[in-house]
């Protein structure tokens, strides 16, 4: 089912009303199947805005993915420094996860 029920989604996504919505096993708005290079991505802007798309079932497991994203849809931004502040404050993690995820510190132009 690629929309998963509200009684499903991990507990950081239940204290969020930024919310509307996960899809696994493709994009909300290209539907089942469809693929895209990230393991997930957030949907800030309408029509899907508050969607949160995973590319598989299992990353949902993933509390460090799933806070990542949360932080999209809580500041509306990508990878600003608002977002980093967020993602710590959502209690996640700047530093690579194994294969999960790479390192989102900043990195300082020199």
């Amino acid at each position: 089912m690629p929309v998963v029920p509200r009684r499903e989604w991990p507990q950081e996504l239940l204290r969020s009303h930024a919310i509307k919505g996960v899809f696994v096993g493709g994009c909300v708005c290209r539907g089942t199947g469809s693929s895209f290079r990230a393991k997930a991505h957030a949907h800030t802007h309408a029509p899907f805005k508050g969607w949160l798309c995973f590319r598989r079932a299992d990353r949902l497991q993933c509390r460090e993915l799933v806070i990542h994203e949360l932080a999209h849809l809580v500041t509306g931004e990508g990878h600003t420094d608002n977002w980093r502040a967020c993602v710590v404050r959502l209690g996640g993690t700047l530093d690579a996860v194994g294969s999960i995820m790479r390192s989102y510190h900043k990195v300082s132009k020199v």
